[in-house]
């Protein structure tokens, strides 16, 4: 465990899945923790989290904030400033998924993943990155996505937004290394979370058959990569895209 006790991570849309489990792994590194979730039925279950990265020795506080909504961001970040001191580590997580024919796909449902998986991204780097600039210290981390990389068939609006995210990770990572801030995002392929329990039975055997190792990754195995490029290992380590998928077939 690096002694990060004076750093803070803010993870967005970590009360479950993925980035609930890069939240414990940071906390586990020493990093004092702020958890984001945008609906109050989740409030419970963002508490239940931070609890979880308060048991591993660290400070940990949860909030409310819709990061598509920019007023929501910059709230998001001055309350992690204000409370815990610093902004050192930004996983931006938050996001949703969708299937849908291309030709088929409503103008609302493309600007809901949008908004949701980009714009959301955009807001957060945005501000977090004034911070950061002050502090001339940062990790930027972006959870992207395979299907940003190769695409897939029935995921357009999705494919897109996280091809978004990953050029969003290479320009900012120009724009900030100057200040001491990496930029870097992780690409998992398929992941078992809930977002991945909306591909049905037959769908998942087809799938597995397509990844080399036979299996969905751990959200785990995610967040080990994330604490690697919030390390001080990590310092020269920035504009890449480190793709976890098992040996998918694109």
């Amino acid at each position: 465990m690096e002694n990060n006790t004076s750093r803070t991570a803010l993870i967005t849309g970590s009360y479950k899945g993925i980035g609930r489990s890069i939240a414990l792994r940071l906390a586990h590194d020493g990093f004092n923790i702020v958890i984001n979730y945008r609906s109050t039925s989740s409030s419970d279950a963002a508490e239940k989290t931070a609890e979880e990265c308060r048991t591993l020795g660290v400070r940990a506080e949860a909030f409310r904030a819709d990061v598509s909504v920019e007023s929501d961001c910059k709230a998001l970040i001055d309350f992690t400033v204000s409370t815990l001191g610093s902004l050192d580590v930004l996983v931006n997580n938050a996001g949703t998924v969708s299937y849908g024919l291309l030709t088929r796909i409503k103008e609302e449902e493309y600007r809901r993943i949008t908004e949701s998986c980009q714009t959301s991204v955009f807001f957060m780097t945005k501000h977090a990155a004034k911070v950061m600039n002050k502090q001339k210290y940062g990790r930027i981390i972006n959870i992207a996505s395979m299907a940003g990389v190769n695409g897939f068939p029935g995921g357009f609006a999705y494919s897109a937004a996280k091809g978004a995210v990953i050029a969003m990770t290479k320009a900012a990572s120009k724009e900030l290394a100057a200040k001491n801030i990496t930029v870097n995002a992780i690409a998992p392929g398929m992941i078992a979370t809930d977002m991945s329990d909306i591909v049905d039975g037959e769908r998942t055997a087809q799938v597995l058959k397509n990844i080399g190792m036979g299996r969905y990754g751990l959200p785990d195995e995610v967040a080990g990569t994330a604490s690697y490029l919030a390390s001080d290992d990590a310092a020269y380590t920035t504009g890449t895209v480190i793709e976890i998928h098992g040996s998918m077939i694109s």
